[in-house]
């Protein structure tokens, strides 16, 4: 940044830039208070977190996520309609395509899911094993 500030800086300059600073603390301190209320509203959930991490590619952001889309009982006793959902994402995480589109049709509610799954699935297929 200090390479970046050769030159002419003025009083202005220098005003804008301590504006955008701050602003850039204060969303920091912003996105801890979110990370703290995320932290202790998944715990009573933080096994179905594992659960769903243990699924190649997936990480913990995502497990999240996926468990706020499919809900809590498709991981641990499991639904009959969420059951499918579920067992189309593990094709997909291992390339199926016709699991894919066995989820897309059946998808309605899951329009954030897919393209996470896709994410996933692109990560652990270029993961090091």
């Amino acid at each position: 940044m200090r390479e970046a500030l050769h030159g002419r800086v003025t009083k202005h300059h220098r005003f804008l830039l301590r504006l955008h600073l701050n602003q850039i603390d204060a969303l920091d301190a912003a996105i801890s208070k979110i990370d703290r209320e995320v932290e202790a509203g998944i715990a009573p959930f933080r096994t179905a977190v594992e659960q769903v991490t243990s699924i190649p590619g997936v990480k913990d952001l995502s497990a999240r996520a996926i468990i706020s889309e499919i809900g809590i009982s498709s991981v641990s006793a499991g639904s009959r309609p969420k059951r499918a959902i579920v067992g189309a994402m593990v094709g997909l995480l291992y390339g199926s395509i016709l699991a894919f589109r066995s989820l897309g049709a059946a998808g309605g509610g899951h329009g954030t899911l897919i393209p996470l799954l896709k994410s996933s699935a692109l990560y652990s297929s270029h993961r090091r094993r």
